[in-house]
């Protein structure tokens, strides 16, 4: 497995993998409506500004040429003040690949590049009841708040999960 930056040219199977992605963790969560009109060639548009954004940290994993799964980050988007200055913004691997080090190996190259800007905290938020909830967890992230989203139109309880410190992640350290 190499993890690597992503690239434009990775747009079009970074959708494939969200899609599919949510497809498999999100059923009977998320409205079938909404999954069954995912489409990974409507996420390019919306990958392609963020795969060249420097302030952001975009991370594919890649197996025999495919992305497999990849990872977003970059500063925390809450608008109000938080001890975490960083956020995992997606993570998602593809169905096969899960619980096999994948999503690890995408967080650690994650933890590397955002200690190296001097950034030690970061949290995510996850769907909660699916089956992959307890990855944050089991990588070490504390339990935070519950919230309420609105995913077009639909309420989802989301909960956040928080790494206070990632230095030494990636490195034999957890």
């Amino acid at each position: 497995m190499n993890i690597r930056p992503a690239t434009p040219a990775d747009a079009l199977s970074i959708g494939t993998v969200r899609c599919t992605a949510w497809r498999h963790a999100y059923e009977g969560l998320v409205p079938r409506e909404i999954l069954g009109h995912l489409d990974p060639r409507e996420d390019v548009p919306r990958f392609l500004p963020v795969l060249v954004d420097p302030d952001g940290i975009f991370l594919v994993a890649e197996e025999e040429g495919e992305v497999t799964g990849f990872l977003f980050g970059g500063a925390n988007r809450d608008l109000e003040p938080s001890p975490y200055e960083g956020e995992i913004y997606a993570l998602y691997v593809l169905p096969p690949r899960q619980r096999r080090g994948t999503g690890t190996a995408l967080l650690d190259r994650f933890a590397q590049a955002w200690v190296s800007r001097g950034r030690w905290s970061a949290l995510a938020w996850v769907l909660e009841k699916n089956p992959y909830e307890d990855f944050f967890p089991r990588s070490g992230a504390r339990p935070l708040d519950r919230r309420e989203i609105l995913l077009e139109g639909t309420p989802l309880s989301v909960r956040g999960y928080g790494f206070q410190d990632l230095r030494g992640r990636g490195e034999g350290g957890r």
